[in-house]
Formats: structure tokens, sequence, C-alpha cells
């Protein structure tokens, strides 16, 4: 349940942490605070700007790097997968989390916009935390994400820790599982940011800005003083400055011819213009910027010493020593949080999109895959955003040496009509293997959400009794027509493999497994029972 509705969580974690006020740092965060203090107001630098993510920001090349790697681990499709028991891997398109991480994570943001924020949060705060929201299920249905300045970690004396943040004018504490935390460098808890690390540098990045914006304020010329022969009075020089400064000062006035009276004179400074514009003292923090955030010098348009001879190995190296850091720290985090008692399900991010080089590059390279029977055409075409062939051939694998097609079972089979007789020996010996092994994949897919659902069927209709059948024919001729369905889209696999699903059958083989052992093992019973309902599965 998300905060606004979880009020019993919120209440025990607000007495867990009265309960560790006598040993821990108080949660309670006043307005006097440091952490409040800055946000606000910023930190104070030995230049005298204070720096904080507001000031931070409008450097240009914060701003630069920070759109540059929250743009870029946003932009990539975050893939929910479950692993299968070949050692492959398929979509697990049926999943809750699917969705909430590919697409929404809660009902007020997309799916990039939530990681450009997380990204920025990590950067800037060194902390991304989330709350995250369960069924009564215990699957994740949305993200709701926590303000970083606002929420802290706290230790409690049973070595755990509870996530105290503010929603409103509320403390509250959430426990550890309850919260999505992705940290930065730090002391391994808790990260640290950009703010933290380097705000020197940031505040003299800013400084700069603050210098030349006054250094043009004066009309982009050095400062100089006027000279009187005679001695004024305190009021004539101040009428004097004002004079000259209204007549003569800003870029609006730049260029404009003076004219003196009474003997003054123009006496300027020495201060060269390449002094004034600190162009190596902007270009040298500019590149300390980036350095310290590991982004490529040429993505925030410091093009001085840029190459593009190979863009390809220019998006690997930055994919490789800039974005793998921050994409491991989400994926571990969220495989850890999201799918605890589901180790067969994982994200992973996918980076295809930023390996794509140019097209004859692509295009050589995936002909070698085809040749050597690694991707199918239909493969191929996904990744070239075209629609799949509807054929045989589209799925097919084939290798160089005889352009024959090679099953999942790694039986090789010509492309050109076999005689009946090869067909049976090798290709329909395949297909049956095949046609099981999706068989499999399917059942262990659906076979516990099925005994979830069902569960929840008879508890919903208060029909409990062990054995009844209607209970179970009333499930299937309603939510349970899904489960069906799935089993059944096999059913052109089978059919060439020479097998048939018997769909009209599957209320009763389900009524004979709630008979014999309730929901005790489903997984592996409904398995057995769905082949042995193939009849002959070779």
């Amino acid at each position: 349940m998300s905060l606004f509705s979880d009020l019993r969580g919120a209440i025990g974690g607000l007495k867990a942490i009265a309960k560790m006020r006598g040993s821990l740092e108080n949660p309670e965060i006043p307005l006097s605070s440091p952490e409040v203090v800055s946000y606000f107001e910023g930190e104070p630098t030995s230049t005298g700007v204070a720096v904080n993510e507001k000031s931070a920001m409008g450097v240009a090349s914060v701003l630069a790097c920070v759109r540059v790697l929250s743009e870029s681990v946003g932009s990539l499709s975050l893939e929910t997968y479950r692993r299968t028991g070949n050692g492959g891997k398929m979509r697990a398109t049926d999943h809750p989390a699917y969705r909430i991480l590919k697409v929404r994570p809660n009902p007020f943001m997309s799916g990039i916009n939530y990681r450009e924020l997380a990204m920025k949060q990590l950067v800037m705060r060194g902390n991304h935390y989330a709350e995250i929201e369960f069924d009564r299920d215990g699957y994740p249905v949305a993200l709701w994400p926590l303000a970083p300045e606002q929420t802290t970690v706290v230790y409690t004396e049973r070595q755990s820790i509870v996530y105290v943040t503010t929603i409103g004018n509320q403390r509250i504490g959430l426990p550890s599982y309850r919260v999505l935390h992705i940290s930065a460098l730090g002391d391994g808890i808790k990260g640290r940011g950009l703010l933290d690390y380097s705000k020197e540098t940031v505040g003299y990045a800013a400084a700069l800005d603050r210098y030349e914006g006054t250094f043009f304020s004066n009309g982009a010329h050095p400062s100089g003083f006027l000279s009187h022969p005679s001695k004024l009075t305190p009021e004539a020089k101040t009428r004097l400055k004002t004079a000259w400064q209204m007549a003569y000062g800003g870029l609006s006035n730049a260029h404009r011819t003076a004219v003196l009276e009474e003997g003054i004179k123009w006496e300027k400074t020495s201060v060269s213009p390449e002094e004034a514009q600190a162009i190596e003292a902007r270009k040298f923090t500019r590149s300390e910027i980036a350095g310290i955030l590991r982004v490529p010098a040429h993505f925030i348009n410091d093009l001085e010493h840029a190459t593009f001879s190979n863009i390809e190995h220019l998006n690997i190296s930055f994919l490789v020593h800039s974005l793998r850091p921050w994409l491991v720290r989400f994926e571990q985090e969220m495989n850890y949080k999201l799918f605890a008692g589901e180790p067969e399900v994982f994200v992973e991010f996918n980076f295809d999109s930023l390996l794509r080089g140019d097209k004859k590059s692509r295009a050589e390279a995936l002909e070698i895959e085809r040749r050597n029977g690694i991707i199918t055409p239909n493969e191929w075409r996904q990744m070239e955003n075209k629609n799949p062939i509807e054929s045989e051939y589209g799925d097919s694998f084939v290798v160089q040496m005889n352009n024959a097609m090679i099953t999942e079972a790694g039986d090789v089979v010509p492309l050109s009509a076999p005689s009946a007789g090869s067909q049976e020996r090798g290709g329909q010996k395949a297909a049956r293997e095949i046609a099981l092994e999706y068989l499999r994949s399917t059942v262990s897919r659906i076979a516990r959400r099925e005994a979830r659902s069902l569960s929840a069927w008879m508890k919903k209709s208060e029909m409990q009794v062990v054995g009844d059948a209607e209970a179970v024919r009333a499930f299937y001729a309603d939510e349970g027509k899904s489960f069906v369905e799935q089993l059944s889209a096999l059913e052109p696999s089978l059919r060439r493999a020479g097998l048939c699903f018997d769909a009209e059958g599957y209320t009763e083989r389900s009524i004979r497994l709630f008979d014999s052992g309730g929901f005790e093992d489903w997984e592996a019973r409904r398995l057995e029972a769905e082949i042995r309902s193939l009849g002959d599965e070779g």
C-alpha cells in the first residue's frame, strides 16, 4: 500500500523510532538543521559562493553532465526477465513489475521521467529513495520517489534499518523492504553526491559565472578611476560617480563617447582582456567537473580535443566507464527488493541502443551472427524495428556450411523439403523436443500464479471444501480463462510435433489435481498432468 493509505505501517515505524531516541540521533529534522539550511541556502565555499542543488544546476558544465547521465539512463529500456530451464531467459511480461519498471512506475510518472529523476538525485545527492507499494499477494505495483534531503537512514538496536522520511508535515518510518534505496559512493549504506564531495569545485565555477556577469554589467571594460584637478567634497564625489555610472556603465552604454569637463581625466587600470574573461579558468573547471562525473568531454560540447573517427567505440567507452557502474547499482537493488522469493525473475538494462554503431557495421555484424546460427531472421528484423516474417523461415536458424536450419535441440534440417522418412527421423523428433520445452516453460511461468489465483477465488467465494468441483469449474469459467488461453497458444507448435493440447479437458484435470493434493507442489503436478494429456509425448 502507498504512504497515504498504509497508516498502520506508518504508526509502527514511528513507534520504532521513538524507542531508539535514547541511543540514536533524533530523527526529527528542525528547520535550523544543516540539511535543511544547505538545501535552501547552500553550503558556503572558500570563494564566498554558497552552493546548493539549484545554484549548482545553474553552472553550465554541471547541468550538461547531469543531463547526459540522467537522460542516458532514462532512455535505456529496463526489462524484466524470467530464467528458463535451459539457462536462457524470456521477458516476464506477465509480472506486475514489468510494467512499473519499463512503462510507468506510478500513475504520475513515465518510466523515463522516473529514471531521470533517480539518476539526477544520485549524481547531486548521492541517494535515491522510493517507497515500494505492494499488492495483497506481495507483488510490487508502484514506486513512489521520496525526497532525499528529507529522508534519513536510522539503524535500530536489532541491526536493521528504518528509513525516516517526511510526507507533508508528518514524519514516517518505513522498514527496509519497503524502500528502494540506490546509493552512490559513500559509507556502503548511504551515498554522497557531487554537492558533498566537490562543492568547492562547483563553487569556483559558480564564482567565475558571477565574476563574468559583473564584468559585462560594467560594460566589458577594465575598471578605472576619474581624476579631478581640485579637491571634491564627499557629496560631489558621490554625484560624479553616480552620473558617470548612469551615463557609461552597463552593456547598453558600452562604447559611448565620454565628455569630460573641468579638467577631469579617466585613468584606466591595467587588466588584460584575457585575464578579465577568465577563459582558461572556465576551461579548467569544465574539464574538472566532467572528469569528476566521468562524462566524456565531447558529450558536453567540449570539442577542443574531440575526434569522431569511431562513434561506436566512443559509445562503448561511455557505457563501460561512465554508465555501467550506475546501472549495476539500479539492477542489484531492484533485484533484491522487488523480487524477494522469486530468484528466477530479474531486471536488466538493454544496452543495444547505445551500441548500434553505423548502419554498415551493424549490418555486417548481424550477418555474421545470422550465418553462424546465432540469430533468426525475425530477431534480426526486430533489432531493425521491422515486422516479423510470418513463416517458419522467419524463426529458423541456419549454419553456413550447407545453409541448413538448426533446431533448438541441435538437429540440422535442410531448408529444402525433405523426404517423409527423413522428416520423421530428424525434423519431427526435434519439433517434439521444442514443443515440450515450450510447454515446460509456459507451465513454469503460469502455475504459481494459477495456484494463487485459484486459492484467492476459493476464499473469496467461500468455497473452501476440498474437492468442490463446482468451485474449480466456476474459476476456469471466469478468472481462470487466461491460463487455458496461454497454454492453448502452444497449439501450433504441438500440432507440428504431432501432439494435441486438450483445452476442453483442462478444467477436469485441474479438479483432479485439487482433489489429489490441494495446492501442494502444484507446479510439478500441473506439468506432469499436461504432458500426460498429450498422449504420445515421444
